[in-house]
């Protein structure tokens, strides 16, 4: 089917050199650069993906509780960023964990996150040595406070970084944090086990039986290629003493800092002991000191798991049990609390996983692009520029503000500033970059770049962080979740002052006497609870009376910061807990009143009923009656002394016998250890000790009686006193109040949806690293044109595992790969040698095939195929086999050429470079057109012009004339003196052979116009022969049919030619022309192939001849020109002569003498007229047609004109 030449079956043989060239690079490892690079390119062209599409994206997950959460989880990252280390709570390095903690909690009780990792290495390593160990540990236990809190939901990292910590090294042990890779030999059972670099106690611990601290390797080993994070570990062997060791190592060294002191003869030291580590005192017999904790398991078995791979177990309520690494370390699985699977995840090297890098770290936004774009203006002193994008900037920003219209002018947008409560500063910055943009003020007077980004932020307060709202990557930094927390605190506080300040109004006002207040005071309780306009309306009538009042105006005050705020918080805690000493010595005033108040009516009582008795002796009579009163007066009786017994705590005689009563016990007791002095230690704590504090609490309730009975009691006011701490109490709340308002109108409160931030983080992960570029811990990824901060690739590690969109390499092996390179390089080397039209087309149709196959693979399956070596032998393999062909080809033609180019066409030798064959002797039957041309009267010429002016005339002539050949795709033959031998349809086949050699002709004509006009205008150059050069005319002949074409001649000399009677014929057509006066004639094969062809050639019949040296006759005709240039005279001329012709062969002599006779005066050429015209046909049939009316034919004519010449 495919014929290959002997050099293209040779060069095809010598291209299996390059497969193996590109074999053996790969095998050597040095293609994996461009490996690694081409799967790059991949992600870029995949684009962003999310993680959360797909078949498994609507399924939840029952966890504890019987709760569900989504099998997928939402990722989302909060930032270290630059914003976040500029706030005041911040600091300086090392920075406070409080803040940190501070983050989690708000993250995970507000936003009800799932999950909080830390991309932090807590470590004692972490901090400086020039920090207190006092603020260490403090700043450490607000983690451990987190990790306490919520032991479940808090990811700490650690890294296998080399760097061992003081309790994994030290006099008691010595444990490596290296990294126990099994695909470089680390085996357990001979090097020991690892522990990375990790938090220590406090944030790790260990109580009540569970390890409090979740430790998740964040180590990622850089690829040894290209240095990216590739593969990511997603566990490491576990196990051993080093946990215990890390947590009560630490332990110990915080012990002085717990306030527990040594013995001056021993201090604290680690044991061994069975199956656990104990922290005891040395020299002790092994005492454990009292402290928590002081005793762990000694080993806990149990794996790292990675960072990510901690988090998704802490998502979905599972711990390390859950995780399974199977036989041979080929997966690892992870199944839900009800047994069903989660991950499955097929293991790289034992320990890896591919990580799939699903987007951006971060989406541009047009935004900040252009707020980017306006300060490089303004910093290189480009105000136009600078003031002509600031009206953009701020439009940009606003159309983030949901609820509001923007208009479309610019001018209009400081109105709608003005809306959302900026103050007058903030729309004058507005209003002049406005003016400056229009031009009414100079670029140069515009706000500076600082002054537009206060404006920036202030209108940044009105909406969410809008990398919060990604679809790839959700994110904000620390500083917005403590921001929108501390709105939310605002607004509770509020809340919480509010009704504080409606409690002390109810105090107040029963002891104010101003009575305004009091009956508009009155007015507002009779509304009841709940609010109303009406109420409302009230209370701040009520507001600004109370202003006015002495009262209230001395105490007074304005509160302008936190820390102020906070102040006036003590104050007020001072001022409640005064109010409330007040309250309880009222209340027991009260309730002294009322006893003795009761015990009065008890007096009364039993005085009535003894009364009673004595009237019941007196008046016997009565007594039935009488003594029917007195169970009345006993039941009453009875009562009071119920109620009487509900106010024994403010009864002194009553608590005086409790107390003589319990100083019996206690005497009582201490006679038993007279009697049991081995029980007296017992005795003494369980039963006296507790029964003494009662007799001194008994004693201080007798001394805080006699106190209010005095006057004298600690917190006792009177109601002028009360009145006036009321009043301070209501003017500092209000401070209070009004200072949180300010807060929330700064802020804008009504236009942030802080509430809508938090339930962005509902049930999902939430890692929170540093992402500030000064942290240097940021790492290039295949889909960002920079480094991206190291979080980054936990996040992807958790999308990877949980949504099961791996990256599976196919053909990834070395034999693999080898075996497609060998295939792509056999199919392009074959095409590359393949001397087809089509073939080099399919060779690069077939290289982008395979390219896109391997795109169409990764984008829409996650299949990574070897792409780099295959296509780079391949491009290689394909294009050294084209220079190969090429040069070969070449050095072919130039051989070729040198031997015949002379005389033979060039697209012969083009046909024998393709066919590889060498020219030969032989010919073969065809069928063409034969093309003969000669110059009229060309013999004057070769005697009027000397050798060289001939010489340049035919140059010039024959050069024109070829020219039209070639471009018309004609073969030349030879040159004969002046005359032109060609041919149309061989040695390239032709379906319109006829018609190109008719259009040849007509082109021909066309140009001998042009040449006779230029050379008029050369008459110096002609000299004598300047007469005929411009009247110089060709005549052309042309015949179709079937030839014998071929290479004939000697066997060392040859000509590729014609041979046969349709050749003979086609001479004789262009000799024969100058009998009927015409320029062109063909004969009647060739006009009829040609309108076949196409039909815009205007012919007219010539005759009908027997040429010299033939029997049979042929119909001749003369091509007139092409249709659309005939003119109507021509046309006109080409019917008469037509109707001539017609009478004609009817014998109608004069009939046609009439009709050539019209046609004559209209013929396109004209003797005297047309240069070197004698006759045309109208003229010669004249002269034919006199001939025949003298010498009639007879009635058996067939209008055959047999020719006598040539």
């Amino acid at each position: 089917m495919f014929k290959l030449s002997k050099e293209a079956k040779r060069t095809f043989v010598a291209l299996f050199l390059v497969p193996l060239a590109w074999i053996a690079l790969n095998q050597f490892g040095f293609l994996d650069f461009l490996e690694y690079k081409s799967v790059d390119l991949r992600f870029k062209m995949r684009g962003n993906v999310s993680h959360q599409e797909g078949s498994l994206a609507s399924e939840r997950i029952e966890v504890e509780g019987n709760k569900t959460v989504p099998r997928i989880p939402k990722v989302i990252y909060v930032n270290f960023d630059a914003d976040t280390l500029s706030m005041d709570e911040v600091g300086e390095r090392p920075w406070n964990r409080d803040f940190f903690r501070n983050v989690g909690r708000v993250l995970l009780t507000e936003g009800k996150a799932r999950v909080v990792g830390y991309d932090f290495i807590f470590s004692p390593k972490s901090t400086s040595s020039m920090v207190p160990e006092e603020n260490v540990y403090d700043s450490d236990s607000k983690i451990a406070e987190l990790v306490e809190e919520f032991p479940g939901q808090v990811i700490l990292a650690s890294a296998f970084t080399n760097v061992q910590t003081p309790f994994l090294k030290n006099s008691y042990v010595n444990f490596l944090s290296g990294p126990p890779n099994l695909n470089e030999g680390y085996d357990q059972s001979k090097m020991g086990f690892r522990y990375p670099e990790s938090p220590t106690y406090p944030i790790f611990s260990y109580k009540d039986g569970q390890y409090l601290g979740i430790n998740g390797p964040i180590t990622v080993a850089p690829n040894k290629v290209d240095g990216m994070q590739r593969v990511a570990s997603l566990w490491f062997p576990g196990g051993g003493r080093a946990h215990a060791y890390n947590v009560l190592g630490g332990k110990m060294a915080k012990l002085a800092l717990e306030n527990i002191e040594s013995n001056k003869s021993s201090g604290p030291t680690l044991v061994e002991i069975g199956k656990e580590l104990q922290l005891v005192w040395m020299e002790s017999n092994n005492t454990l000191i009292d402290t928590t904790p002081n005793r762990m398991p000694l080993v806990r078995d149990r794996n790292f798991h990675a960072f990510g791979v901690e988090a998704l177990l802490a998502y979905y309520g599972l711990d390390e049990k859950s995780v399974e690494i199977t036989e041979g370390n080929t997966r690892l699985v992870i199944r839900s609390l009800s047994g069903d699977l989660l991950v499955d995840t097929p293991l790289i090297e034992q320990q890896g996983m591919e990580i799939n890098w699903f987007s951006n770290w971060k989406e541009e936004a047009e935004a900040e692009t252009l707020y980017m774009r306006a300060k490089e203006h303004y910093n290189q002193e480009q105000y136009s520029e600078y003031a002509a994008i600031g009206p953009k900037v701020i439009r940009l920003f606003l159309e983030r503000v949901e609820g509001i219209e923007l208009s479309a002018e610019d001018s209009k947008l400081v109105a709608t500033l003005q809306e959302l409560g900026f103050d007058k500063v903030l729309l004058k910055t507005a209003e002049e970059l406005m003016q400056a943009a229009q031009g009414k003020i100079d670029p140069e007077n515009a706000p500076d770049i600082i002054r537009l980004e206060k404006l920036l932020a202030k209108i940044a307060d009105n909406y969410l962080p809008p990398g919060l709202l990604s679809e790839y990557n959700p994110m904000c930094g620390m500083d917005n979740v403590l921001y929108n927390d501390k709105l939310r605190k605002a607004v509770e506080t509020i809340l919480k002052l509010e009704a504080a300040l409606h409690k002390y109004r109810i105090q107040h006002y029963k002891y104010s006497d101003h009575n305004e207040s009091l009956n508009l005071w009155a007015e507002i309780q009779k509304l009841g609870p709940g609010q109303s306009p009406e109420k409302a309306s009230l209370l701040s009538e009520l507001g600004e009376m109370e202003e006015g009042q002495s009262l209230f105006k001395e105490s007074s005050v304005e509160v302008t910061s936190d820390s102020q705020a906070d102040s006036i918080g003590v104050e007020l805690v001072a001022l409640n807990q005064k109010l409330m000493a007040f309250q309880a010595v009222k209340g027991l005033k009260s309730k002294i009143l009322k006893l003795e108040k009761l015990q009065k009516r008890k007096l009364e009582i039993k005085e009535e009923i003894e009364t009673l008795r004595k009237r019941a002796e007196e008046f016997p009579v009565a007594a039935a009656g009488i003594k029917a009163i007195i169970p009345g007066k006993e039941k009453e009786l009875g009562d009071l002394d119920a109620e009487i017994a509900k106010l024994e705590d403010v009864s002194k005689s009553k608590l005086q016998e409790q107390k003589l009563a319990i100083e019996r016990e206690v005497e009582e007791l201490k006679k038993r250890i007279e009697q049991f002095p081995a029980l007296a230690a017992v005795i003494q704590n369980s039963q006296i000790g507790p029964k003494e504090k009662q007799i001194k609490e008994k004693e201080e309730e007798i001394a805080r009686l006699d106190e209010i009975a005095e006057g004298g009691a600690e917190g006792d006011l009177d109601e002028e006193q009360a009145a006036r701490v009321t009043a301070q109490a209501m003017s500092t709340i209000k401070s209070l109040i009004s200072y949180n308002r300010k807060e929330i109108s700064d802020s804008d409160i009504e236009n942030k949806p802080y509430i809508s931030f938090f339930e962005q983080f509902k049930d999902a992960i939430v890692l929170v690293g540093p992402t500030e570029a000064t942290f240097q811990d940021l790492s290039p990824t295949p889909t960002d044109p920079d480094p991206v901060p190291k979080v980054s690739v936990h996040g992807n590690i958790i999308k990877t595992l949980s949504s099961g969109i791996y990256l599976e390499r196919i053909l990834h092996d070395r034999s693999s790969v080898a075996l497609l390179i060998f295939t792509v390089c056999l199919v392009l080397g074959f095409l590359s040698v393949l001397s087809a039209p089509w073939s080099n087309w399919v060779g690069v149709l077939t290289m982008l095939a395979f390219v896109g196959v391997a795109f169409f693979l990764f984008t829409r399956h996650h299949l990574v195929m070897p792409l780099a070596a295959p296509s780079l032998a391949g491009i290689s393999t394909f294009f050294i086999g084209l220079i190969v062909m090429m040069v070969i080809e070449q050095k072919a033609k130039g051989r070729l050429k040198g031997m015949f180019g002379s005389y033979v066409s060039a697209d012969l030798v083009e046909q024998m470079v393709e066919s590889g064959e060498e020219p030969h002797l032989g010919g073969e039957e065809t069928a063409i057109t034969a093309f003969f041309s000669d110059v009229q009267a060309f013999s004057s010429f070769s005697e009027l012009l000397t050798p060289t002016g001939l010489v340049d005339l035919m140059n010039e002539y024959l050069t024109a004339m070829t020219d039209i050949l070639q471009e018309e795709r004609g073969t030349l033959d030879k040159y004969i003196g002046d005359a032109i031998v060609a041919m149309y349809g061989a040695p390239i086949p032709m379906e319109d052979h006829a018609y190109q050699s008719v259009r040849t002709a007509l082109l021909m004509q066309e140009k001998q116009l042009e040449l006779r006009d230029k050379w008029a205008l050369e008459e110096e150059k002609w000299g004598k022969c300047y007469g005929l050069v411009k009247q110089m005319q060709t005549r052309i002949g042309c015949n179709t049919g079937t030839a014998t074409v071929g290479n004939m001649g000697a066997l060392d000399r040859f000509n590729y030619t014609m041979m046969g009677d349709m050749v003979n014929l086609a001479a004789r057509c262009e000799s024969g022309a100058k009998a009927y006066g015409a320029y062109i004639m063909i004969t009647e094969e060739t006009k009829i192939a040609s309108e076949q062809t196409k039909d815009d050639i205007a012919f007219r019949y010539l005759d009908k001849i027997v040429v010299k040296g033939r029997s049979q006759p042929v119909a001749m005709y003369e091509p007139t020109g092409f249709m659309a240039d005939l003119g109507q005279e021509t046309q006109d001329c080409l019917d008469c002569f037509r109707q001539g012709i017609d009478k004609y062969l009817a014998q109608d002599w004069d009939g046609a003498l009439k009709m050539f006779e019209k046609a004559k005066e209209m013929e396109p050429n004209k003797p005297g007229v047309t240069p070197g015209v004698k006759d045309n046909p109208s003229m010669i049939l004249i002269d034919r047609c006199q001939v025949m009316k003298e010498n009639p034919p007879g009635d058996d004519w067939d209008g055959v004109y047999v020719m006598t010449s040539k």
